[in-house]
């Protein structure tokens, strides 16, 4: 620090850093604020970071830069100080769970009879659920949207055990249709069952599908999971007064579709298969009829009319894939409607013709032809591989727009949403009803701030996964949650160590990690361990459906990045991560990657009396108490499981009758801790290791020995006793420093 900052008594002083807001995040600048602030703190001064708002946008709809001087003279000083004041805010008293579920089912039972779109934000746990139900006995029909059919059971199961005549759309699989695998081939070629082997099937009577979905339509509540919603969400709530929709709407909202290079070929079927339905229709001469004997009452010349037009537009997605020079939006075609059969009418022709396009291409070119998509734009990125060569890829990306229903009340529940995003979602004005306050952690969420990615070697994570569980050494069941690459290479690393404890194993985006309940009932730790990315391209597409075509087709440029947190102390920390430099572009990448990390620790329901402690292991920000965990080298690993069986072997009760008392005794005191409490009537005496024992035992050199047990006595796995230097692994569950478990 320069000499006149040094030369202040900062101890006790508040203290406001306020960058510049730049068009684009400045790595460096966020590395200097973060050090600025951990700096001014350990001086003890009481540093509180200020977040100026983004300046007016430049012709190229970047946000405008925006420095404290400049707020002032647009805004004025008081806004300026109103600013400040507002983030300088000390968090709300911590809440009580039962007052705080009470708030959130007054919310819903107030709303009804008031349409409109209400947030919820309550973190995971809350019982956004169960609030529903209070609202769901004083109307008469509802919809809840879950995102899996696994939570619409349980979600069915907890509403008719509350009484609520409840009832949801079951999988078709094949328990629940008799010809699932043809409705299976209908559903790859991207068309629908119903449409196509529904109405003439022999099995329609005695369908356990019908019978549901018959069920379900007069049901005063009904369930669904996001597919469905997705796929026919008009349908599903039509007429209903409350609707329920829970974690992230986007997809369902804002269905995408991505079709690549590699689409060429089924665009070219789908084409073909126009083509050939359109001259059927021509050709036939008298009644029409598809499948079993279906009659196609249709009009025949606009029957033809969509064919053809779903031949053209298809070739236009064709050609923008092979000859696309840059990123562009293209015109969406004039729509026509889609008459009923014509889905018949092409599965027919597939079958007649041997036609097997693929489904998101069937899907697109549909929903673009009958006029349900609502952005359609062509992106091309020019890669350059190791060797230097340079590759040029081209994807096209479309939105398909679902509207919310106006007279209807709609409920958002999600942990991580945001309402300004919801708002560009919707079209419509959110409310933010999450009750005020804040609920208390009962149970421990650390964060270990080390980058496991994808790429990171099996070795590296099992390593991480051992010096996790070492720090929780009571913990018997534990569950993990991981990239999918790293999944087999756990279980693995479960099955041949004893000590790894591990119930149960699951990767990001499973399902599991986002929708399951399970985890705080089969397990008493859980550990997600890496951070959840997605490539560019998935980025680009959420920023399509957010409407921001410009900033999709802008850089993406990925950087290291710092950022300010704090450990369990509260002392700051600064870490380094890797971000996106363009602010539209780390926005999305936060909704995505932030949303699933969170979601995923939330699987611990550390706010309930029935969770359990969680450990999250990535560089993201992630606003959980930051938490140092030195890792084994191999070798120190080695030396570690050698001085551990070592210890077990002395502490059997022969090793313990044939221990040395005089020798034991000087070392009693300090070493109790660690060995089990000597029986007063029959005291035993047990001596630590040397590093002599250790040595031998390896069959390495005392000196090189020494110098590894002296790295993992700095790493807190072992310890040395008395005067003489005896080591003895650390008994982790009453470290000094250790967590609580």
């Amino acid at each position: 620090m320069i000499a006149c900052l040094a030369a202040i008594p900062w101890r006790g002083r508040k203290v406001r850093i306020v960058f510049d807001f730049d068009p684009r995040r400045n790595p460096q600048v966020n590395h200097a604020q973060a050090e600025l602030a951990r700096i001014f703190e350990s001086l003890g001064a009481i540093v509180t970071l200020i977040e100026l708002p983004p300046g007016p946008p430049s012709a190229d709809g970047r946000p405008g830069k925006m420095g404290a001087d400049d707020f002032i003279v647009a805004r004025g000083g008081t806004a300026f100080r109103d600013l400040i004041a507002e983030q300088m805010k000390r968090p709300a008293a911590p809440r009580s769970l039962a007052d705080y579920r009470g708030d959130m089912a007054r919310a819903r039972v107030n709303s009804i009879g008031k349409p409109g779109v209400y947030l919820d934000r309550s973190p995971t746990g809350a019982g956004k659920s169960t609030a529903d139900h209070a609202a769901l006995r004083r109307v008469k029909t509802s919809l809840t949207i879950l995102p899996s059919h696994k939570n619409t059971k349980a979600a069915e199961k907890d509403m008719l055990a509350a009484g609520l005549d409840a009832v949801r759309y079951i999988p078709l699989d094949g328990e629940s249709c008799q010809r699932y695998d043809e409705a299976e081939t209908v559903m790859k070629v991207g068309l629908s069952p119903s449409s196509t082997i529904c109405p003439k099937c022999p099995h329609k009577a005695d369908c356990d599908y019908q019978a549901t979905m018959k069920a379900v339509e007069t049901a005063d509540h009904r369930l669904a999971c996001h597919k469905r919603a997705e796929l026919s969400f008009e349908q599903i709530a039509d007429g209903r007064q409350f609707i329920s929709i829970h974690e992230d709407l986007t997809e369902m909202l804002r269905p995408s579709y991505r079709l690549g290079e590699s689409h060429v070929g089924a665009l070219s079927e789908v084409a073909a298969l126009a083509d050939a339905t359109r001259h059927r229709v021509a050709d036939t001469i008298g009644t029409l009829t598809v499948g079993e004997g279906e009659r196609i009452t249709s009009d025949r010349p606009t029957l033809q009319w969509f064919c053809e037009k779903l031949a053209r537009v298809a070739r236009q997605l064709r050609e923008q894939l092979t000859d696309a020079a840059q990123n562009a939006a293209i015109e969406l075609p004039q729509p026509v409607s889609k008459l009923p059969g014509v889905d018949g009418l092409l599965y027919d022709t597939i079958k007649r013709e041997q036609i097997r396009p693929h489904g998101d291409a069937m899907r697109l070119c549909l929903d673009l032809a009958a006029g349900r998509a609502t952005d359609l734009a062509v992106f091309v990125d020019t890669v350059k591989r190791r060797n230097g060569e340079e590759t040029v890829h081209r994807e096209i990306v479309a939105i398909r727009k679902t509207d919310l229903p106006a007279n209807a009340t709609v409920w958002i529940s999600d942990a991580t949403a945001n309402a300004d995003e919801i708002g560009i979602l919707t079209g419509r004005e959110v409310i933010d009803a999450t009750p005020d306050g804040r609920l208390d952690r009962l149970h421990r969420v650390l964060q270990v701030s080390c980058d496991v990615t994808k790429r990171t070697n099996a070795e590296t994570v099992s390593r991480i996964l051992s010096a996790i569980l070492d720090r929780f050494p009571d913990r018997r069941r534990v569950g993990v949650i991981c990239h999918k690459c790293h999944k087999e290479a756990i279980e693995q690393f479960a099955a041949r160590d004893a000590t790894a404890r591990i119930a149960k194993v699951d990767y990001f985006r499973s399902g599991e990690s986002r929708g399951s309940n399970d985890w705080q009932h089969e397990c008493d730790l859980l550990v997600c361990i890496g951070t959840p990315r997605v490539p560019p391209e998935t980025l680009r597409a959420r920023l399509v459906q957010w409407g921001k075509l410009a900033a999709a087709c802008r850089d993406r440029e990925w950087v290291r990045d710092w950022w300010s947190g704090r450990d369990e102390a509260g002392r700051r920390i600064t870490i380094k991560t890797r971000a996106y430099r363009d602010h539209e572009w780390y926005t999305a990448h936060r909704a995505i990657v932030h949303a699933e990390l969170i979601q995923a620790v939330g699987r611990a329901r550390s706010n309930c009396e029935g969770g359990i402690p969680a450990v999250v292991v990535s560089a993201e920000p992630l606003g959980f108490p930051l938490w140092e965990l030195p890792v084994l080298t191999p070798t120190e690993a080695d030396v570690l499981a050698v001085v551990r069986r070592l210890a077990d072997e002395r502490l059997t009760p022969d090793a313990a009758a044939g221990a040395k008392g005089d020798t034991a005794n000087e070392y009693l005191s300090d070493f109790a801790p660690c060995a089990p409490n000597p029986s007063p009537s029959a005291p035993v005496a047990i001596s630590p290791l040397n590093s002599a024992d250790i040595a031998a035992a390896l069959g390495k050199d005392r000196r090189w020995v020494r110098r590894v047990l002296v790295s993992l006595r700095e790493k807190e796995r072992v310890q040395m006793i008395g005067q003489r230097g005896g080591w003895w692994p650390v008994d982790e569950s009453t470290p000094p420093t250790a967590p609580p478990a």
